[in-house]
């Protein structure tokens, strides 16, 4: 494959100067959740399709029927609309389009643009079309003119997908021996009767590019502009996958995540506003998208940036929110819904501040001051419990502040003083084998807050515990 330089005009110009209406679509295959990849690639023809007053249309190729499922399909469409990207159009499945692509071949038979395969591998023979030789040229809004040797595309690995559809030498597949549609004719065919202008997808469909090309062909229909988007790739520089973490929308969602930091996120792979912004909400994403800077380069998918990203939006919203919003997550954690009270965990993500980047962190954290059972951390429990004298030293402890006549900050750090200096140690040799007795962590805001808003009963209750 070679690759020259662009010419013509940008990816928006070539919208504005042309007059048509923008339509484009998002097509994802029901055989797994939604991909930060795919999501990405939703996101960048929502955008385009926004910015330029255009129609957004989803589609399900689900022709694949032994991988696809419909409960694939609705987490798909759920993801979506969770990331709050809305359709125009759809969604159509092409598992229901099967008579428009029978149509189509059926067409192309009787004109004689297409044929049946001398090979027979089903119960029927295969439509085929017989592809021109030699090379061919894709046009590309990111990368430019990419010339293509049609006999290498054409023959694909040994057992590739066409070949498996019964195809020859020299031949794309339009319609399989089993009486389905193959990807690239499907594709074609949706796209020429929904009227897509662009096909914005990732860099691994640009070898589909030349077959569908040469499809739209005998179709006679113009092929639709194609913008392929840098691959996101892990942070070993490798594509990315499961090794790397969470890869899915969903499991995001279930982490505790906003969808407006996910969106911001996916926004910055691969593709920049020019003027070094990082936080952009969708109105501002919409102004300033243009497939003009989107990069040729692999886009590296930063989980700490994410995680950054969310902790300032997380800033944003009122602590009330949060704590509403964190609710489902600490009873997720295995708190019971009726020992959570809003309005104090509403003090709970005061006191916490920034120490949590999710929900899923704020749950963790918090949940000590819900839960009868304190759960230890097993590092802090070895450094800070087991040592000698400790469980009469917290005993000593838990008696002081029985005693204490105002359980709040003030009347908790007198105690705790108190009983440091008659053991004449240093603070933290009292106060973090407390800390670790009452919340089951070696690092929590300051001890005084978080013991007074535990309250006297519960503290005093966790430091006369058995020590694990």
């Amino acid at each position: 494959m070679e690759r020259v330089p662009a010419a013509g005009a940008s990816g928006m110009d070539t919208v504005e100067s042309s007059g048509e209406r923008v339509r484009v679509r998002f097509a994802p295959s029901p055989t797994g959740y939604l991909h930060v990849g795919g999501a990405r690639t939703a996101l960048f023809n929502w955008l385009f399709a926004r910015r330029s007053g255009g129609a957004f249309i989803l589609r399900v190729e689900d022709t694949d029927a032994r991988r696809s499922t419909r409960e694939a399909a609705d987490a798909i469409l759920d993801s979506i609309r969770w990331l709050g990207l809305d359709w125009d159009e759809g969604p159509f499945f092409q598992s229901q389009r099967a008579t428009r692509y029978e149509r189509a071949a059926a067409r192309l038979l009787e004109e004689g643009r297409a044929s049946l395969s001398e090979e027979r591998r089903g119960a029927r023979p295969a439509v085929i079309l017989r592809a021109p030789a030699g090379r061919i040229a894709v046009s590309d809004l990111i990368h430019g003119s990419v010339e293509f040797d049609l006999g290498a595309v054409l023959a694909g690995p040994p057992g590739g997908k066409e070949g498996e559809a019964g195809g020859e030498a020299g031949t794309i597949v339009l319609m399989k021996s089993d009486g389905t549609p193959t990807y690239n004719f499907a594709c074609a065919v949706d796209d020429a009767e929904m009227g897509v202008t662009h096909v914005i997808r990732g860099d691994d469909h640009l070898s589909n590019a030349p077959k569908q090309v040469v499809i739209y062909e005998a179709l006679g229909i113009p092929p639709p502009r194609f913008a392929h988007v840098p691959l996101i790739l892990g942070p070993d520089g490798r594509r990315l996958s499961k090794r790397h973490g969470a890869t899915s929308v969903g499991q995001y969602r279930d982490e505790g995540f906003l969808p407006e930091a996910l969106v911001n996120f996916l926004a910055l792979l691969g593709w920049s506003p020019g003027d070094g912004r990082e936080m952009m909400d969708l109105p501002a994403l919409i102004e300033a998208f243009s497939l003009d800077r989107v990069s040729t380069k692999s886009a590296v998918f930063d989980p700490r940036k994410l995680a950054w990203l969310n902790m300032q939006y997380l800033k944003k919203r009122p602590p009330g929110e949060i704590a509403r919003m964190g609710t489902p997550f600490l009873i997720a954690s295995g708190v019971p819904a009726e020992r959570i009270d809003v309005e104090r965990l509403e003090r709970v993500v005061r006191l916490l501040g920034e120490r949590f980047r999710n929900f899923r962190e704020l749950a963790d954290q918090a949940r000590c001051f819900f839960d009868d059972e304190v759960r230890l951390d097993d590092a802090a429990v070895a450094r800070h419990l087991r040592r000698e004298g400790v469980a009469a030293m917290l005993g000593d402890l838990a008696a002081r502040l029985e005693r204490v006549a105002e359980f709040d900050e003030a009347g908790i750090e007198r105690a705790v003083r108190g009983l440091v200096a008659e053991l004449k140690v240093k603070a933290g040799a009292v106060m973090q084998p407390a800390r670790v007795a009452v919340t089951g962590r070696a690092e929590t805001p300051g001890l005084f807050e978080v013991l007074a808003l535990l309250g006297r009963e519960t503290v005093v209750s966790r430091l006369r515990r058995p020590l694990p």
